[in-house]
Parts: C-alpha cells; structure tokens; sequence
C-alpha cells in the first residue's frame, strides 16, 4: 500500500473507535475544530494528513459504558445529523489534502 492509501484511511470510516490517544505537543501545534462532537475525529483526520496514525488492538485498560455516553442508543435523527457533521469533517479534510497536491502556483 503506498503513503497515500495509508494516508487517507481514516476518511473512508465514520471514527476511529474509542478509546483515543493523541500527542499533546502536536494538538498545541496543529489547528482543529473546537466542537462538542466528532472533535476526536478531526483531530486524527487532521494528524493524519501529515502524519501515519496506527491501532493498538490490544487492551491496555478497561472502560464502562453508562446510559447517555454512547452513540450506541441515540435516535436515528441525532445519528443522521452526527453522520453529517462528520461528512462535513471529511470533506474538510479532502479539500485540505487536495490543495497540499495542487502545485504551487495554482493553490
């Protein structure tokens, strides 16, 4: 697979699953939106345009679920508008990608 497959993985999925971890020193770095959902989302849509992500598939702690913390039981008009707004996010994302690509002149 090369640089850019690997690079654009992410988009072709609605999350990343939880939970996440990310470097602090590049969150300080690296503007993102600042928005009540989907906000871990667009920061490895975003890390990962200039950066490899990767998955631990080993279990390093264990979490509990409780009623209202999950996406698991909301109603299908929150899940359309949460799908949305990551839509959204995607698109973002492929519009920044696709100008990193452009040639200089013509950005």
């Amino acid at each position: 697979m090369d640089r850019c497959q690997r690079a654009n993985n992410a988009l072709r999925i609605n999350g990343l699953g939880a939970p996440r971890a990310f470097q602090t020193e590049l969150l300080r770095r690296i503007p993102f939106p600042n928005v009540g959902y989907g906000e871990d989302y667009a920061v490895a849509l975003r890390l990962s345009r200039e950066y490899r992500i990767g998955r631990i598939y080993e279990n390093l702690y264990l979490c509990r679920r409780w009623k209202g913390n999950t996406d698991a039981a909301i109603g299908i008009g929150k899940a359309n508008r949460n799908d949305a707004f990551k839509d959204s996010l995607r698109t973002l994302e492929i519009l920044a990608r696709q100008n990193l690509n452009r040639p200089r002149g013509i950005r």
